[in-house]
């Protein structure tokens, strides 16, 4: 049996999860994951025969108390995020004004959804948890944060400005795509704290991990592109 076999995907990534909500840098992860490999290949074990539950079993490792903080996402992290997310809400509205002729409106619950939004975004990034981690509740947690939005926008639809379509539509398109404009050119420039084990190529995984991040932070601005559409649709058949 390979390496891959005997620590399975699954139980590779239950153990990085469970240490990073320990605050465990990526050095200590990835010694902890060597340290796995190593054991499993010398005497054939599995992962779980060997260690039990992955997250039982990052709770038994100590964690020095030198690791850095973490809380899912850095500052600058949640700073393009909430830029990211202000765009597509502004994106959205403009383009429903600009197809039904109207000059759109930004509405008290607009202004309001941005946070909450953000919020709901940070919420679940720091409900992975080492013990009690629970697809039930993070399901739950999104669902009554994205209701929370849509009451917001139907509940607090009192006029705050109006604009017209075209500066608002550039200003959303902005706010959307330079988040991701900046990680695709400058993200891979910076050294995070990346999970790297004792004889692994730190360039290598830096490199992985810039492609990663550059990918996931377009998504955004790919889901905003269906919506606008339904948006257009609706606003026309109005």
């Amino acid at each position: 049996m390979t390496v891959e076999d005997l620590v399975p995907r699954r139980w590779r990534d239950d153990l990085i999860v469970a240490l990073r909500a320990r605050d465990a840098t990526g050095a200590q992860i990835g010694d902890a994951l060597a340290q796995v490999e190593s054991h499993c290949a010398e005497s054939g074990d599995t992962a779980v025969e060997a260690f039990g539950d992955a997250r039982e079993y990052a709770q038994s490792l100590p964690v020095p108390s030198d690791a850095a903080p973490w809380a899912g996402m850095s500052r600058p992290q949640l700073l393009r995020l909430g830029a990211s997310l202000a765009g597509m809400l502004v994106t959205i509205t403009a383009a429903s004004g600009w197809a039904s002729g109207k000059s759109p409106s930004v509405t008290l619950g607009l202004a309001v959804s941005v946070p909450l939004v953000l919020g709901l975004a940070v919420a679940v990034v720091r409900m992975i948890d080492a013990t009690r981690r629970s697809r039930w509740r993070i399901g739950a947690t999104l669902t009554a944060g994205f209701a929370a939005v849509v009451a917001a926008q139907i509940a607090l639809d009192q006029t705050l400005v109006t604009v017209p379509a075209a500066p608002m539509l550039a200003a959303g398109l902005v706010l959307l795509t330079a988040p991701p404009c900046w990680e695709t050119l400058w993200g891979g420039r910076v050294d995070p704290d990346m999970i790297v084990g004792p004889f692994d190529d730190p360039a290598e995984v830096r490199r992985k991990n810039a492609r990663g991040s550059t990918l996931i932070s377009w998504m955004l601005p790919v889901m905003t592109v269906p919506a606008v559409a339904m948006a257009l649709v609706v606003a026309s058949a109005g």
